[in-house]
């Protein structure tokens, strides 16, 4: 999130200051409340043969449908909202890149889970019917995601960050944000590979195995988790100045 409000100029762009000066009033809110977040950044999959923002007569992507003295008010559906059923706010910001006419689709806010219009369709919990003892890890750590449907939601005015601007939309994946997100990603994918394979080395040794095909697949995942810790090395190793403090 800091990297986020970090790009205010960025943000700033093309006369979008009150854009600017909303994402960095909430990013202090958010600090203060100390609220749960999750994120709606994915378009739904539908028709790969065609532009996102066409499907379905270009109803199905998240778009701005009216604006009100209140607020602007939108429509369709944004995906993998980590965590949903278990936060206190949405923040929908870029994720893919859009065709530079649709600027309905060039959207950046965010609103609380109660908000009235907004359907979340979770996937299966893991954690359903577990337990501590029989599921340690999806028993507790379930964070489940979510396909968001917007129905006429209404964003007040002071929790719009960007309305109806595609090269500013396109333009905030190409700063230092991106830099953020990725050192984020690897660690937790390096974390989690390397967790994968420590568990399947004990389970071998549990029960003595050392067949080549054992062998091979323990291979395989301590191969992936230390590229992903060499990655990350490596970026830190040579990281460099983004501007703006990144």
């Amino acid at each position: 999130m800091a990297g986020f409000a970090g790009r205010r100029d960025v943000w700033a762009m093309n006369g979008n200051e009150r854009g600017a000066e909303n994402l960095v009033r909430f990013q202090r809110q958010a600090a203060l409340n100390d609220w749960s977040m999750t994120h709606a950044i994915v378009n739904p999959t539908v028709d790969k043969a065609m532009r996102d923002v066409d499907t379905g007569e270009g109803e199905i992507v998240l778009h701005k449908i009216g604006e009100c003295s209140e607020g602007i008010i939108v429509s369709g559906a944004r995906a993998l909202a980590t965590l949903a059923p278990f936060a206190d706010e949405m923040v929908v910001y870029p994720g893919q890149p859009i065709p530079r006419d649709a600027n309905a689709y060039a959207l950046a806010f965010s609103i609380p889970m109660s908000t009235a219009g907004l359907t979340f369709l979770c996937r299966d919990s893991y954690s359903t019917g577990g337990t501590p003892h029989d599921h340690p890890f999806s028993s507790r750590f379930d964070e489940q995601d979510a396909v968001v449907i917007f129905d006429n939601v209404l964003v007040p005015h002071d929790r719009v960050f960007l309305d109806g601007d595609p090269e500013v939309y396109n333009k905030a994946m190409t700063t230092g944000w991106v830099a953020n997100i990725m050192q984020q990603t690897t660690i937790r994918a390096q974390v989690k590979l390397e967790f994968a394979w420590q568990l399947a080395t004990r389970m071998a040794e549990a029960i003595n195995s050392d067949a080549a095909i054992v062998t091979e697949q323990l291979g395989e995942l301590w191969s992936y988790s230390e590229l992903a810790r060499a990655g990350l090395v490596a970026a830190e190793a040579g990281a460099h100045e983004w501007g703006n403090g990144v």
